[in-house]
Order: structure tokens, then C-alpha cells, then sequence
């Protein structure tokens, strides 16, 4: 039976440190089942054949540019934003 049940919602979020030599567009790339392209290390991050992806999005205001809309062009702006060698983002 599928009487009184709740969907459980989750939320996790996790800085992307560069110190640590992580990249926020491996993440994104891993997370959503993508192929980015870094253009700043022409490093490309292959996900394509990942299986587990039920659903992504991006949430953004209705009067952002169009590029916030595509997911590899947001996180290598986010990338090429932080300068710091430190820089989490």
C-alpha cells in the first residue's frame, strides 16, 4: 500500500575548494551527467555515461543573461571569476 507516505527532500551543498585542486565544473559535470569543457585548463570532464540522474536544474532570476542558463558556461564563468589560488567556490 501506498498509504500516508511522504517524499523525504534533501539538500546538500559543498564549496569546491581549489586549494584542494578541485573544479567546480568537474562537480557540475559529475552531478548532472554532463561533458564540460574548463576553458581555462582546456581540461574536459566526460559524466556522459553516468546512470543515477533523475532531475537537474538551474534556478535563476527571469532577468539574467541567457549563458546563466547553460550549466557550462555558468561554472566556467564561476571559475574564471575567482582568481585567488585559494578560492573556494
Amino acid at each position: 500500500l501506498m498509504e500516508n507516505t511522504m517524499a523525504i527532500y534533501h539538500f546538500h551543498v559543498k564549496l569546491i575548494s581549489r586549494s584542494r585542486n578541485e573544479s567546480s565544473l568537474a562537480a557540475a559535470a559529475y552531478n548532472t551527467a554532463s561533458k564540460f569543457t574548463d576553458r581555462s585548463k582546456n581540461q574536459e570532464f566526460d559524466y556522459e555515461r553516468k546512470k543515477g540522474v533523475v532531475a537537474d536544474g538551474i534556478l535563476a532570476p527571469l532577468d539574467v543573461p541567457d549563458w546563466v542558463s547553460d550549466r557550462e558556461k555558468l561554472w566556467n564563468k564561476v571559475e574564471e571569476t575567482e582568481k585567488r589560488r585559494d578560492a573556494q567556490v
